[in-house]
């Protein structure tokens, strides 16, 4: 979100006099991906505010006008959303929607509205004060072009924003904090227990006791940072916290240390340095691995863990350390599920694991890339460095599971079994439908699973999933060529092949919405 100054002046220019009357802001949003919008202001004081990161949408807005409102007024406000978003104007508060078309593939189009917009601002409108809401940091370099051609950056960041993302941005502009009213309803209801005997971890329910810690304040991080870079935890400033605590719980054999969520990590951990004990320094020994699984879930999901990001790792087991080795990849790819029963196929297991969406991205964190041509020691070799890479997380994707390639294989008639049948025959039913479908065959269940999820999953140009290669027959034919005739009422496929319509697919919508085992 972004602020803006009076047309024609600048800071510079009216100095004092600038922040002596009450301020008019501009606003411009990116809002939240799950309703599929962005917002955004403007005015005479002019500032705009510009929420960003897929966090921000209707029940923000509150929060964010709050935030504002302490360093002055809300003239006019802009919402920069994908083209067919279905907001009422009750959900824009006043703000105008502003449609940005998406395409499969390249950059963000709403990141660069945002920049288009606040640069046009700037200068052709000459406004003065931009205030960004937004806890994304491709957006520092926005702020600093911004500051050195005169303007006035504020930037709004949710309570609850990423350490390392606000310390960036204190250091570059000044930071005002928001929340907003749902943000109870989305706290945890678990939490991660790391066992130091065991280097792994278990779940547990959060209790009333556990949120007695307080606010961790950008001050304990910063001297937590600064003792863990002495002993050798991190290499610089930059680097993720989380997986140095894990390590300093691990080698000081602190039992059950709350692991996640990460402000109980470090609230633990500031308690037990503040003992003023003899503290190991780091062996570089250790790998941290923290799985990630699915973070769509059902409302029986959220009700029993709290929140998206603890369904996700509640789905993947929890985090684990490693000691460093030779087989230290290999050992990880099983864990994670890529290697082992039915996906032997060591080069194909790791091209599943970088093609995951977070894998990927995580990858390109780290400077590295691993290509399908590439050969299997060299995957090997690239993935052992990213492993041990500090400029990771040490979030890793569990491999794509086979839940939804089960319902379509039961819903067309292929698994006998039913959705509980054993992978060997799900496997089987796969390489049936392949086949019919005459899709390539893969070497590997993973392969499958994925092949198919693909082929079900829309090519919506408007998702901000990164594009992935469409799975068609290589020629077209006749559905009923290719799926048989279908029952009445029931579309399988469009024209063009593609698996769709009513039938199969609504069905085992509605039976998985009705399910109950959460599987915890």
């Amino acid at each position: 979100m972004a602020f803006f100054l009076p047309r024609g002046l600048r800071c510079g220019q009216l100095g004092a006099r600038c922040f002596s009357q009450r301020p008019r802001f501009s606003l411009v949003v990116d809002g939240m991906e799950i309703c599929r919008h962005s917002t955004g202001l403007s005015g005479a004081f002019q500032r705009h505010r510009w929420p960003e990161g897929d966090v921000f949408g209707p029940k923000h807005f509150e929060g964010l006008r709050a935030a504002l409102t302490r360093h002055g007024e809300l003239r006019k406000g802009y919402v920069c959303a994908q083209k067919g978003t279905r907001w009422t104007p009750r959900d824009l508060q006043g703000l105008e929607l502003i449609s940005v078309p998406r395409r499969a593939g390249g950059k963000d189009p709403n990141d660069i509205a945002i920049s288009l917009e606040a640069a046009r601002l700037v200068f052709q409108e000459n406004v003065d004060a931009i205030a960004l809401a937004a806890a994304d940091l491709d957006f520092l370099y926005l702020v600093e072009v911004l500051q050195r051609h005169g303007a006035r950056v504020l930037v709004l960041l949710p309570r609850q924003c990423n350490a390392g993302v606000a310390r960036a941005f204190r250091e570059t502009a000044e930071v005002e904090w928001f929340s907003f009213a749902e943000e109870a309803e989305r706290q945890p209801k678990k939490k991660m227990l790391l066992s130091s005997k065991r280097c792994s971890s278990v779940f547990e329910d959060l209790k009333a006791e556990d949120f007695d810690h307080g606010e961790v304040g950008l001050e304990m991080m910063d001297q937590l940072r600064a003792m863990l870079l002495d002993w050798g935890y991190l290499e610089d400033q930059t680097q993720a916290l989380l997986p140095a605590v894990a390590k300093f719980a691990v080698l000081h054999e602190l039992e059950d240390f709350p692991l996640w969520p990460k402000s109980l990590a470090y609230t633990q951990l500031a308690k037990v340095i503040s003992k003023h004990g003899v503290w190991k320094r780091n062996d570089h020994r250790l790998i941290f691995v923290l799985p990630c699984g699915p973070a769509t879930a059902s409302k029986k999901w959220l009700e029993a863990c709290g929140s998206s990001k603890a369904v996700s790792y509640v789905r993947a087991g929890g985090a684990f350390l490693l000691r460093e080795s030779e087989a230290v990849a290999l050992e990880v790819l099983q864990r994670l599920g890529y290697y082992g029963d039915m996906n032997e196929d060591l080069s194909e297991a790791i091209d599943i694991f970088a093609s995951m969406k977070s894998n990927d991205q995580a990858l390109q964190v780290s400077g590295l890339s691993i290509k399908p041509h590439f050969s299997v020691h060299r995957k090997m070799a690239l993935l052992h460095a990213a492993l041990v890479s500090p400029r990771v997380h040490g979030e890793w994707h569990i491999a794509p599971g086979d839940d939804l390639a089960r319902r379509f294989l039961v819903a067309r008639g292929l698994l006998a079994g039913g959705q509980g049948a054993d992978r060997k025959e799900v496997w089987r039913a796969l390489e049936s439908f392949l086949e019919q479908s005459e899709l390539p065959r893969p070497r590997s269940y993973n392969a499958a699973v994925k092949q198919l999820n693909l082929l079900l999953s829309s090519e919506d140009p408007s998702s901000r999933s990164p594009r992935v290669p469409r799975v068609d027959p290589p020629r077209q034919r006749s559905p009923r060529a290719v799926h048989g005739e279908p029952k009445s009422g029931q579309r399988l496929a469009d024209d063009d092949g593609r698996l769709r319509g009513e039938g199969w697919w609504d069905r085992f919508e509605r039976e998985d919405s009705g399910r109950t085992d959460l599987g915890l």
